[in-house]
């Protein structure tokens, strides 16, 4: 047993501390407007936590016991927290414990909110253990465990932390770009224009300038043909209705390459890597066209039988080797996450019934899992295809 398992098993801290904890993990997840309802005590009206992710907004109960509880007094609590979905008319409840639970413990659990069409995550001892011990989770584990990072554990951290700066940046650089548009827009629907506000727009896109800099130019556009609709069958996906999403997709990025395979080597991995030392380097431009008609051809083939699957975790597997092998052979000299995911959008549709637009949340851990699905290990992104789909990783 892993020190991080034992104090949470054998939690010693208050009920305050386990919500602040809990309220950390949920940020670390991606989670937005995380609210501790009562941080300094007193009645919390049957929510522990409120919280949102994908436009769903989340009741988080927390239940950390100072010793190990049956399944029936941790079901018993459960059920308890569970009223407070309906008081506080929310989307999904999460429940966040110390305790241990069997895979057949949470499902129990989950029916009980998947009956009323309540989306249901459920964090148990294993599952906040792995993410209190990940890079990410150190910090809030040294706060809340008092674990000490080791110098393994330090390294890992900054290490992960530098690979999220790219995405932080481009994240709050379009938080920039959406606030400035929305004081021109204010600025424009005033019918007599107060120059104070122009002056501060003025100002504010000085600091954009300043913050974002070397924005790459578009180039001519007025040869491309744009199309004007986008009606394509999963089913009987082929190279060339690929080709047309790619086209449709990447019409505004101002590339002369869209629509067609890449005729170059690529790799992925820094600005100043080489295929040598790259993370991930493609196939050959020469067998990209014979590589994915024969992932096309396996999926038309395929697609009856995903069709037909009862169990939603078959399709998911199914869909989530798709999404991988298409990332593997990297088709496009660019847009290939864009278009993967879109495909991921229009499987989800057309096999599970989804309605909802699919948006994986957590890119470092997709790329996590991206990596290692290149090892040949689709768990993790069986993992984050079904949280971004369901909102949870428990389903059936």
């Amino acid at each position: 047993m892993t020190e991080t398992e034992y104090k949470l098993l054998n939690w010693r801290g208050d009920s305050l501390n386990a919500e602040r904890m809990c309220a950390d993990i949920l940020i670390m997840q991606d989670f937005e407007s995380v609210d501790p309802q009562s941080p300094l005590g007193g009645p919390d009206g049957t929510k522990d936590i409120l919280c949102k992710k994908s436009g769903r907004t989340y009741l988080a109960a927390v239940y950390f016991a100072p010793l190990p509880k049956t399944f029936r007094s941790i079901k018993f609590k459960f059920e308890g927290d569970y009223k407070g979905v309906k008081k506080n008319n929310v989307d999904g409840i999460i429940f966040m414990t110390n305790q241990k639970l069997t895979p057949s413990n949470k499902k129990t659990l989950q029916s009980i909110a998947t009956k009323d069409s309540i989306n249901c995550i459920i964090y148990d001892n294993e599952a906040i253990r792995g993410l209190l011990d990940s890079a990410l989770g150190l910090p809030i584990r040294l706060s809340h465990l008092k674990i000490k990072l080791s110098e393994e554990d330090q390294i890992s951290f900054f290490s992960k932390q530098q690979n999220r700066l790219p995405q932080l940046f481009d994240t709050y650089s379009k938080g920039i770009i959406s606030v400035l548009s929305a004081k021109i827009d204010e600025c424009c629907d005033t019918k007599a224009i107060d120059k104070s506000k122009l002056d501060d727009i003025y100002a504010f896109a000085q600091q954009t300038i300043a913050f974002i800099q070397d924005t790459p130019k578009k180039t001519d556009k007025k040869n491309l043909e744009f199309p004007k609709q986008l009606e394509i069958s999963i089913q009987n996906l082929n190279s060339e209705s690929l080709k047309y999403i790619h086209k449709a997709m990447m019409f505004e990025s101002g590339s002369k390459e869209i629509g067609i395979f890449r005729t170059h080597t690529i790799w992925v991995g820094s600005p100043n890597s080489s295929p040598e030392k790259a993370s991930f380097v493609p196939p050959k431009p020469e067998l990209v066209p014979k590589l994915t008609e024969e992932l096309l051809e396996g999926w038309r083939k395929d697609y009856p039988d995903i069709l037909v699957a009862k169990k939603k975790t078959v399709k998911i597997q199914r869909i989530a080797k798709f999404h991988n092998d298409f990332l593997s052979i990297h088709p496009f000299l660019d847009g290939n996450g864009r278009v993967a995911r879109f495909l991921l959008n229009q499987q989800a549709s057309e096999l599970l019934d989804i309605t909802e637009q699919v948006i994986i949340e957590d890119r470092p851990s997709y790329y996590d899992a991206l990596n290692e699905g290149q090892q040949g290990n689709l768990k993790p992104l069986e993992k984050i295809v079904t949280i971004a789909i369901y909102g949870t990783d428990i389903i059936e």
